[in-house]
């Protein structure tokens, strides 16, 4: 379908989180590889121990460009664009959630997300730092990015859990997709109900 599509021009393919590839799917990417030329293949990843067969191939000549750690300057600024602040920020505190965070730019996203949320910082001098008596080694960081989503989850309300829950399920049927019409009579078989004026959308946004 591609070769048809394409006719012989100049390809450019990119393939986000690689590390989640399956067998098949690396399969087809092998195979893309091969039949469909001239390409350039563009794959992002974090290290696999090991990838499959297919994927191993297909990555075996390629060029690679590995993404240092962010640092506590970088940490900084990461920190300072999500709230729009331009002063400084708390030494202590950039420098645990580098840590903590193993320079992961979403893991320290999401760890500055949890202190926001849990009303953690104080920004009212145009610099950020925990609020006052609170000390960094009382702030209980999760242990992994799947832990982070799971906290971020749990605080939804009961019912958006189940709605995001059952959406889950949904969304790995029909190819991925779902939508409002879809997604109805599978909530009134678990008994569930959108929350009054939210969409599947709107709740999944929380996210």
């Amino acid at each position: 379908v591609l070769q048809a599509k394409l006719g012989g021009s100049h390809v450019l393919l990119l393939f986000d989180d690689v590390h989640w590839i399956d067998s098949s799917s690396s399969q087809l990417l092998s195979a893309v590889q091969l039949r469909l030329q001239p390409l350039l293949l563009v794959l992002t990843m974090r290290p696999m121990r090991n990838p499959p067969a297919d994927l191993a191939r297909v990555t075996k000549s390629a060029e690679v460009h590995p993404l240092n750690e962010l640092q506590r300057a970088d940490i900084d600024e990461l920190m300072r664009d999500c709230l729009c602040i331009t002063g400084r920020v708390d030494v202590s505190l950039s420098s645990t959630v580098a840590k903590r965070s193993g320079g992961n730019p979403y893991f320290a996203k999401g760890f500055l997300q949890v202190m926001i949320e849990q009303g953690m910082l104080d920004t009212s001098t145009d610099e950020i730092m925990l609020i006052e008596g609170l000390s960094i080694a009382k702030i209980e960081f999760p242990s992994s990015v799947e832990t982070l989503i799971t906290s971020r989850l749990d605080r939804l309300p009961v019912g958006d859990q189940l709605l995001i829950k059952v959406a889950a399920v949904r969304a790995m049927c029909a190819n991925g997709w779902f939508n409002e019409s879809q997604l109805t009579p599978l909530l009134k078989g678990a008994d569930l109900e959108l929350p009054p004026g939210k969409t599947t959308a709107e709740i999944l946004l929380q996210l």
